[in-house]
């Protein structure tokens, strides 16, 4: 189960034009991901503000207009940057 923070919005729905493609939106100002793996490739691209990512034992800071690709099981954790989101 999610965990839900004041200032945090999240929508999730699948593509009816990609069997199988989950999406979410988010907007993440006080969240943090612990270490985890997906079981899928995690598409992501940062609008606004940043985070610190830790993706196969090396640390990046991505900013606004980021692309970020994850492999399946590909170990990773996320800060989000102490900017205003």
């Amino acid at each position: 189960m999610a965990r839900r923070h004041t200032g945090n919005d999240t929508t999730y729905w699948h593509s009816r034009r990609i069997r199988g493609m989950s999406l979410m939106r988010a907007d993440f100002r006080h969240h943090n991901y612990g270490s985890h793996t997906h079981d899928a490739y995690v598409i992501a691209v940062t609008e606004a503000g940043g985070a610190e990512i830790r993706n196969r034992n090396i640390v990046r800071k991505v900013g606004a207009a980021t692309l970020f690709v994850s492999n399946p099981d590909d170990r990773q954790s996320a800060r989000m940057s102490d900017g205003e989101r």
